[in-house]
């Protein structure tokens, strides 16, 4: 958090204004105390300051009574002292007793306890511990919503327990300046009590305006999402069934590969089972720049009836971008219509996502950010006409904050049972932390549940993520290929580390020769992003991982490995081997072989 504890001494303001006011009745001496606590801590002397807030506290016990409300308020400012001075430990049994006192002596519903509940909520969520911070300021909040009503403007809070506006500016400014890994971010934050959109940067190196949330990204492979809840709305409609085979909504010109007598199914196609590569071996763009544009659905069928499947469908999960654009199609055929109208009809039109298109109309194109990649250099977009379902939509912050509002039910719409079929886990996806739905990738970590997918393409990475049981939402539009998947994360669960957290974390072997017994488990190597980069999110690194028959994989952590290309140490995500049976065989990760042997 880029907060520290000490910032939190503003709210104290309030209870320090207090001590003045309790003067009636108090002797001289809890005066002097009073007043020469005052005039040194507005000097910012505090540690000179400690001994007349101690003594000012000692003598309010004595004159009101240990359960005094002007008890509460000595603890409250000596409380604020001890952060001042670093003494966090010290603060919290005295916010505590505070707390305790004012609502034995004011009652449950007392402004007074409203500001006591936020004073400790600030000082937990400064220091991390956000699930107990947050029914404490829920409960200030609706203390204050009694007293002052709901519309008062003293109502306004930031957004989450976790977030400001300001720190999630700050991130995006790190990012942006000091990492220069992109060139304009827009994150927006949802939750039951609404939403923000907060921003940095530039729409292009030479267009000074800040992009907005209406400002239109390209957002790659969450389209995956959207095909998968179109899947899921034609079962509910039962225009197809999840285990329909393939070869039943195609030409009969074309052959669907199975193997060892299983048959590849709508829901094998939705849950990256196929045994389909990652890509055709067919696929050979004429221009680089623009690579899906000339991928003609010839060619889609032509690989399909000449594939031979990786594996069994069903048996395990490698994530197909040809997969996804062949569900995309199967869809579009059953519908009798294009993939983009398709979308409109069934999703973006009843959520009145009108900027979440694959066309730009003059006034969307208006609203494009440029797209830059690795280096930020300016990068032509990406057209996909037959993978569309793969990769194909254009949004905004806006937008993709409605998607999120109905994927958690905070709206109603009548893709809600559909959007609701996606979430359930389907298969492990990789390792026993991630699975995956009907196109979300579902990721245990730091004892939360986070459904999200991240997109790249040419120009831009993109990020949309939920917290089902929290009913919190993130969305992350960079234009830059640049990863920032890892920003989405934090902003749900701020365990999840940013990459400026991981200098001086573990360093990643590569494992040229291993041997285990089954059961065990070892890091065999570790992937990287570009040089310095953050690494990838592990949904990216297992869709790249090979086929292994004796075991399986799971993600390592973060840290750093020795990359040659990079001239020494870059960040990494480890991954892990865990052997399950007996055998060998080499595998080739990130160009390099591994011989593994499980006794």
């Amino acid at each position: 958090m880029s907060k520290s504890i000490t910032t939190w001494l503003l709210v104290g303001l309030f209870c320090l204004a207090l001590w003045p006011a309790v003067a009636h009745g108090q002797s001289a001496e809890l005066s002097d105390a009073n007043n020469r606590f005052s005039e040194l801590y507005a000097q910012a002397r505090y540690q000179e300051a400690l001994p007349f807030a101690e003594e000012a506290l000692r003598l309010s016990e004595r004159e009101f009574g240990p359960d005094h409300p002007v008890v509460a308020t000595k603890l409250n400012g000596l409380a604020e002292l001890y952060l001042a001075l670093g003494r966090h430990t010290d603060a919290e049994p005295l916010y505590q007793r505070a707390l305790a006192i004012r609502e034995k002596a004011l009652g449950p519903e007392h402004p007074d306890v409203g500001q006591s509940l936020d004073n400790l909520a600030g000082l937990y969520k400064a220091q991390g511990r956000y699930a107990e911070a947050e029914p404490l300021f829920k409960r200030s909040l609706a203390i204050k919503e009694k007293v002052l009503g709901p519309e008062h403007p003293k109502l306004v809070l930031p957004l989450t327990v976790e977030w400001s506006p300001e720190e999630v500016r700050a991130i995006l400014a790190e990012r942006i300046d000091k990492h220069e890994k992109s060139v304009g971010i827009a994150v927006g934050l949802l939750d039951e009590r609404g939403s923000t959109v907060v921003s940095y940067g530039k729409l292009s190196k030479t267009d000074e305006k800040e992009p907005d949330g209406k400002t239109v990204f390209e957002i790659g492979s969450i389209t995956k999402v959207f095909t998968s809840i179109l899947l899921a709305d034609f079962v509910g409609r039962e225009k197809v069934r999840l285990d329909d085979p393939v070869q039943k909504f195609l030409p009969d010109s074309v052959r669907v590969p199975s193997r060892d007598g299983t048959v590849m199914t709508l829901y094998h196609l939705a849950t990256h089972t196929s045994g389909l590569p990652r890509m055709p071996d067919n696929f050979a763009p004429a221009d680089p720049t623009n690579p899906y544009v000339d991928y003609t659905v010839e060619q889609m069928y032509e690989f399909l009836s000449g594939a031979e499947l990786t594996g069994k469908p069903g048996a395990s999960a490698a994530y197909s971008n040809y997969g996804a654009g062949l569900l995309g199609h199967i869809l579009t055929l059953q519908a009798g219509s294009d993939y983009e109208t398709l979308v409109r009809k069934r999703i973006a039109g009843p959520l009145e996502m009108t900027d979440t298109v694959i066309t730009l109309t003059p006034e969307l194109e208006n609203r494009l950010a440029q797209g830059h990649d690795e280096t930020l250099e300016p990068a032509a977009n990406w057209d996909i006409p037959t993978l569309a379902g793969a990769g194909a939509l254009r949004s905004t912050v806006d937008d993709m904050l409605l998607f999120l509002a109905a994927n958690l039910g905070l709206t109603e719409s009548p893709i809600s049972d559909a959007m609701e079929d996606s979430h359930h886990r389907r298969e492990e996806f990789g390792g026993p932390e991630v699975h995956i739905g009907l196109g979300w990738l579902i990721r245990q970590g730091h004892e939360r549940t986070i459904h999200g997918h991240n997109g790249r393409t040419g120009g831009y990475h993109s990020f949309v993520g939920f917290d089902k049981e929290r009913k919190k939402g993130v969305v992350v539009l960079s234009n830059s290929t640049n990863n920032i998947s890892d920003i989405g994360f934090h902003l749900l669960v701020p365990e999840f580390a940013l990459v400026s957290s991981y200098a001086g974390a573990q360093r990643i072997p590569y494992k040229r020769y291993v041997t285990l017994s089954v059961g065990q488990s070892t890091v065999i190597h570790g992937a990287r992003g570009a040089c310095g980069e953050a690494p990838p999110d592990w949904e990216e690194v297992i869709r790249g991982l090979p086929l292994s028959l004796i075991g399986s994989y799971s993600d390592g952590g973060l840290g750093v490995r020795r990359s040659r290309s990079c001239g020494g140490p870059t960040p990494a995500r480890a991954v892990k081997f865990t052997a399950e049976k007996a055998g060998s065989e080499q595998i080739v990760l990130y160009g390099d072989p591994i011989n593994i042997t499980v006794k």
